[in-house]
């Protein structure tokens, strides 16, 4: 609608979550969620077109952050140890909050079932370190 005040990320915190602690709730740069689909196209006879539909099979997240510090790093490390070993892996979770800047009502949305794969860059002197993070996500639920 003409004249709506649009959102913009900074009206869009973000958090993830590993084991129920928060990690790089303000150094997020960026996320792009992307539905993973797998698209069906139903013929039937005597009708001139397909059916379209989808089944969603979960989401791709691509999360960029300043680095501040280790600990996201190695939570994701320790997650991987305990995979290899065969233990309990840490549970991930990202959450994500959507604020109407005319309204001011929020919306919230959590990921759920996280994997990452993770890229570290280390730039020259006068650059911030970034982590990106690759994720697969089972679900995004509504947060009630």
């Amino acid at each position: 609608m003409a004249g709506e005040l649009l959102l913009t990320g900074q009206h869009t915190p973000m958090r993830v979550f590993v084991d129920k602690e928060v990690f790089g709730d303000d150094l997020i740069i960026s996320c792009d969620v992307t539905e993973v689909v797998t698209k069906f196209r139903d013929d039937h006879l005597g009708e001139d077109r397909s059916h379209p539909d989808k089944q969603v099979d979960g989401y791709d997240l691509d999360l960029s952050l300043h680095v501040a510090n280790n600990r996201l790093i190695q939570a994701l490390l320790n997650q991987q140890a305990a995979r290899d070993a065969r233990l309990p892996i840490p549970v991930i979770a990202v959450q994500v909050s959507l604020e109407e800047r005319a309204t001011g009502i929020t919306s919230s949305y959590i990921f759920v079932d996280v994997t990452t794969e993770m890229k570290l860059s280390i730039p020259s002197r006068k650059e911030r370190l970034k982590l990106d993070l690759k994720c697969q996500c089972r679900d995004m639920q509504p947060i009630a």
